[in-house]
């Protein structure tokens, strides 16, 4: 029976700290460089102009078709999307290329899911997901108090719309 230890046969046996210290190398690399894929982290939401709606905004690679929009509960941020928890949620077989989408509106080649039935308060925690060909399941969570006419909340803070296309315009070309 050949039964050993690492201590006794040290020095025969094949150490296994050189591959796992270039498996988390190669992981420290690889995994900064998923932030920049096309499309990822693409979300954004505003005040609508109006000031009492919102528009989830989803800037687009060439391409790219969204194909599911949704509002739903996000107590303490943590989005709920069982079915008590989701508040609207339109989708389209076919995906459309618009961009930007008002909470409670569908727009044409999508079907509503679930109508925006219930009254928003300024601290209830919500989140805004959309799902493209590219792209499952962006999404961003926050409050309608934090929401503004002249600048879209995206994860990363607020940016003029101009900045926000720009900023994934650049994501989508590499």
């Amino acid at each position: 029976m050949n039964v050993w230890s690492w201590g006794q046969r040290r020095n025969r046996a094949v150490p296994h700290w050189p591959i796992w210290m270039t498996l988390v190398c190669a992981l420290a690399l690889v995994i900064p460089a998923c932030d920049e894929l096309p499309g990822i982290e693409a979300i954004g939401v505003q005040r609508d102009q109006g000031g009492s709606g919102i528009e989830i905004i989803k800037p687009l690679c060439p391409g790219d078709r969204v194909t599911r929009v949704s509002l739903i509960l996000a107590p303490g941020g943590v989005p709920n999307d069982s079915e008590s928890g989701v508040l609207w949620k339109i989708t389209s077989e076919a995906g459309s290329t618009q961009e930007t989408y008002s909470a409670g509106i569908t727009p044409p080649g999508f079907v509503e899911e679930v109508p925006l039935s219930r009254s928003l308060t300024a601290t209830q925690g919500l989140a805004a997901t959309v799902d493209t060909h590219f792209d499952a399941a962006a999404l961003i969570t926050f409050t309608s108090s934090e929401l503004r006419t002249d600048q879209v909340l995206e994860p990363d803070g607020y940016f003029s719309r101009q900045h926000l296309e720009a900023r994934h315009r650049d994501r989508c070309e590499t």
